[in-house]
């Protein structure tokens, strides 16, 4: 008897043990989910610090500033993974017009217990948002770093991100005031100057170092160049070295592991000489013949007066709408004119071309000759030159432009004319206007007289409109001027429309869901398509992660909505249970 009941005991034993193990590992498993991790910050002008857990799913979002309380709540991104989380957030940030047709900056932190993994995770993110960026057509540099957890608890009572106070105190050396904790970070980063450009030869220095594993050559090497290579000063020798090879792999597509030290300098020399050869045509600069590092300083350069001459439209845009743009950022200041442009645009009226006085005024403002036509030819050559968007304005058809030829123009490059005779705004503009055409149609007017100048230009605009619809296979035997302005509107109309489409489908083939779902389009319409990568985005970045996790709670979704699925999810997070400290059950 006594063992028929031991074997029972044992039996029910046998029996609970896996629902005990089950239980025990989902409350782990709870627990480290619900445990913040890794705090992240994201920081244009708005800027966010989002807590996440080990998984590397969002479990807060908070606005550091006034600025990003409205960003922060239009976002629904709880549960997300932090990259996703923040390829959203710059959206959203986008839409709000802090990124203009000129590059912004956008600077990531994060921080952690591990150092080696905080410092792969900020990597990582600036990566995936560098190619989300470039998919949605942002324009924004990412700039990526490391802090420490105890200046993450330090700016608790601040109304700034850790990465933008780590930035300000510790690498731009400034005080944290109001002015630099309220500028923006494209206006921090421009602060620095091409003195502060690396010499390339450092980046030789570190591969020769980490082949030959000499300490202190590497890590010199590594401390100045650590704006590339976010956190890697906190990491120890061993962590450094690691993190090293990790980035040379992502960044570079080189294994060190696999060469000789001669051919890994070669691989990673090419790779720096390509990329600064693609910046200098970026940036219109020639560095043939120039070592790396003036060929860096070169193309720094550009960088900088790029910037300068942005700074310069920005004060003259502001200059012509009036506004004062004191103590605002970049991205406040060109909201604000964006703003005044828009309502500029919906307050205008459209001139009633059939008045006579006014056919002739906009005739004379854009440049073409309506003599002898009939007021229907009229209308249309006019209504076709004002529509016109692939030259700068050019005075009439012969002679000289008049005044209101010149104010248009002045307006059109928003030159002020404040307090100006009609006498003097042809003195000034009527120069600008005529080096402007003869520099878009390659001419030289050296010594020619205006009267002579503007003949050539006008022959000159009628030759090309002829060449442009030869190019089109148009024979314009026969046709009047403004039947070929209108056929050139139309063939490039119909071009911009092929151009589009060709445009979405390279778009719709690059997306990086295309490639991880192997997505077939043969036979699709770009609107089958289109849905067809909807629908796979919509699995693998909603669907699939929420069955993931499911099967991590231990339950089946296959029948059940996302929204079900995320509801359940929820659910279970907010259950409260008593779990056992991480270390111990680890």
């Amino acid at each position: 008897m006594k063992t028929n009941v031991s074997s029972e005991r044992n039996s029910k034993f046998f029996i609970i043990l896996p629902i005990l193990i089950v239980v025990l590992a989902a409350g782990v498993f709870a627990y480290t989910y619900l445990k913040p991790y890794y705090y992240v910050s994201l920081d244009v002008n708005p800027g966010i610090t989002y807590e996440v857990n080990r998984y590397e799913r969002i479990l807060l979002v908070e606005a550091a500033n006034e600025d990003a309380m409205s960003i922060v709540s239009r976002l629904d991104i709880k549960n997300l993974s932090i990259a996703e989380g923040i390829e959203q957030t710059v959206s959203v940030i986008s839409e709000d017009g802090y990124f203009t047709d000129a590059a912004g900056s956008i600077y990531l932190a994060t921080a952690g217990a591990d150092n080696l993994k905080s410092s792969r995770l900020a990597l990582a993110l600036k990566s995936s948002l560098e190619q989300s960026n470039n998919e949605n057509d942002i324009v924004a540099e990412v700039l990526a770093a490391t802090v420490t957890l105890e200046t993450v608890a330090e700016v608790k009572s601040l109304d700034i991100t850790a990465g933008k106070y780590d930035l300000i105190k510790n690498q731009l050396k400034a005080n944290v005031s109001d002015d630099t904790i309220n500028a923006s970070i494209n206006d921090l980063v421009s602060q620095k100057s091409t003195d502060d450009v690396v010499d390339p030869s450092y980046v030789i220095q570190s591969v020769k170092a980490y082949m030959e594993n000499d300490k202190d050559s590497f890590m010199e090497a590594i401390s100045v160049l650590a704006d590339a290579l976010p956190g890697i000063e906190k990491l120890s020798y061993e962590d450094a070295r690691t993190f090293y090879a990790y980035f040379i792999e992502t960044h570079m597509n080189i294994d060190l592991s696999s060469l000789s030290e001669e051919d890994a300098v070669a691989l990673v020399t090419d790779f720096m000489t390509t990329e600064q050869l693609a910046e200098a045509q970026q940036y219109k600069v020639d560095i043939t013949g120039l070592s790396l590092l003036d060929a860096q300083l070169k193309i720094e350069a550009a960088k900088q007066e790029l910037m300068r001459e942005e700074a310069t439209e920005l004060k003259e845009k502001a200059a012509f709408y009036g506004i004062d743009i004191t103590g605002l950022s970049k991205e406040e200041a060109w909201k604000l004119i964006k703003e005044l442009q828009i309502q500029d645009e919906s307050n205008g009226t459209a001139p009633d071309l059939t008045n006579p006085d006014e056919l002739a005024a906009q005739a004379e403002k854009f440049g073409v000759d309506i003599t002898g036509l009939s007021q229907e030819d009229a209308i249309a050559l006019v209504k076709e030159a004002m529509n016109t968007k692939d030259a700068p304005t050019v005075g009439p058809a012969s002679g000289t432009p008049g005044v209101e030829s010149c104010k248009s123009y002045a307006e059109k490059i928003q030159y002020d004319l404040t307090g100006m005779s009609d006498e003097q705004i042809i003195a000034t503009i009527e120069p600008i206007m005529r080096a402007d055409n003869a520099s878009y149609l390659g001419l030289d007017l050296s010594g020619m007289s205006e009267e002579e100048a503007w003949k050539v230009i006008n022959e000159a605009q009628f030759n090309q409109l002829v060449t442009d619809l030869a190019n089109y296979g148009v024979d314009t035997t026969g046709m009047s001027l403004e039947q070929m302005y209108t056929a050139r509107r139309e063939k490039q109309v119909e071009e911009e429309a092929a151009q589009a489409i060709q445009d979405k489908w390279d778009e719709l083939r690059t997306r990086t869901i295309t490639v991880e779902a192997e997505l077939d389009f043969t036979g699709l319409s770009i609107e089958e398509a289109e849905a067809l990568v909807v629908a796979a985005e919509d699995y693998y970045r909603i669907r699939k992660p929420l069955l993931e996790q499911a099967g991590q709670w231990g339950f089946d979704a296959s029948n059940m909505t996302n929204e079900e699925v995320d509801a359940k999810i929820k659910e279970l997070l907010q259950t409260p249970h008593d779990f056992p400290d991480e270390e111990e059950s680890n």
